[in-house]
């Protein structure tokens, strides 16, 4: 495995990583993260994995805001 590949593989990882996390845990830092890393992994040509990153980090950092403004109004 050469160095470039296994610095995409930490690079998906850590895209779905942050995705995911954005719904629990900061949710605009961590959704706007998981985005960017997304479109990385789109130029370099991870197309599905980019694309999924990427609804994955605003549906999630959505969720996340909505269930975080929920709770602090008492819902």
């Amino acid at each position: 495995m050469s160095e470039s590949s296994g610095s995409s593989t930490g690079l998906i990882a850590a895209g779905y990583i942050c995705g995911v996390l954005s719904l629990l845990i900061l949710p605009p830092a961590l959704g706007l993260a998981g985005f960017v890393i997304g479109i990385i992994n789109l130029t370099k040509g991870s197309v599905g994995h980019g694309i999924a990153q990427i609804i994955i980090s605003v549906t999630c950092g959505l969720l996340g805001m909505i269930i975080g403004a929920a709770m602090m109004s008492g819902l």
